[in-house]
């Protein structure tokens, strides 16, 4: 009888410490962030970016987008340099992130004004929805408004640097333009297709005689699995349970069933 007890208790013992490593992960991954580094300074050369001394981004160029990077909730300090150096910083900013959010950091204006651009991200769509917002990235272009063509306005008196709130649309393909406040067409916007149970952000970018649109998908939600995000990005997935453990659980069951019939024939 001895005998069985201690083969029990030894299963016991080795299927906790198998699935120990599994719980933890699951739980050091709980918390973090996704921050996504884009390049939309139009004159600027190519960039390095450091966050907290460590290097992110290794030459990007304009218009260059990163895949979500994951970092902890906490205060970080990011600094661009001209890539390839770290003798002079073109531009610095101290970013607050918060646990379990998403967040674009985008580098902008002209090198001579270069600056930072922190917007949050929105990581809930609701399902069979689409969601949309606008940013105006294009240094020297005056304010704009966003609309239906030939239709009524969906953002107004949008100025450089401004990123609007988001807008939740049925899925579908739209033709937008952008305007200037007066109406004279910017940027056409035509045939923009916003899927279901994705969350994009349409960015103007570059000079005023040049400007021109990207539009990224900030955010992807596939129904009845864990989300992910656009453009390559990451997300934390639950770790999946190793066969090995099935096995353990199997057979942990199994000398259950036989020790129990032992203790109920002695």
């Amino acid at each position: 009888m001895k005998k069985y007890i201690f083969s029990f208790i030894m299963l016991v013992t080795l299927i906790v410490a198998t699935a120990t490593p599994y719980i933890a992960n699951a739980e050091a991954t709980d918390g973090d962030s996704m921050v996504r580094i884009f390049h939309a300074s139009p004159d600027a050369p190519e960039v390095d970016v450091y966050v907290d001394g460590k290097p992110v981004v290794e030459g990007a160029g304009f218009k260059d987008m990163t895949d979500y990077i994951m970092l902890h909730e906490g205060n970080y300090t990011v600094d661009v340099y001209k890539a390839g150096t770290q003798e002079e910083i073109l531009v610095d900013q101290a970013v607050a992130i918060e646990a379990n959010k998403a967040y674009n950091i985008a580098v902008i204006n002209k090198l001579e004004n270069i600056e930072m651009n922190v917007v949050e991200n929105s990581i809930d769509v609701p399902l069979n929805k689409t969601m949309v917002r606008v940013g105006h990235l294009s240094p020297d272009a005056q304010a704009v408004d966003v609309r239906m063509v030939g239709g009524d306005s969906i953002f107004q008196d949008l100025t450089f640097g401004e990123v609007t709130s988001y807008v939740t649309l049925d899925p579908g393909t739209y033709n937008l333009e952008v305007v200037t406040t007066g109406g004279t067409a910017v940027l056409d916007l035509s045939d923009t297709a916003l899927a279901a149970n994705q969350i994009y952000t349409v960015y103007a970018v570059n000079v005023a005689d040049m400007v021109e649109a990207m539009v990224v998908t900030d955010y992807t939600m596939v129904p009845g699995m864990m989300p992910s995000t656009g453009l390559g990005g990451s997300a934390h997935s639950m770790p999946s349970v190793p066969p090995l453990f099935i096995g353990l659980l199997g057979m942990i069951v199994w000398s259950f069933i036989t020790l129990f019939k032992k203790i109920k024939s002695a």
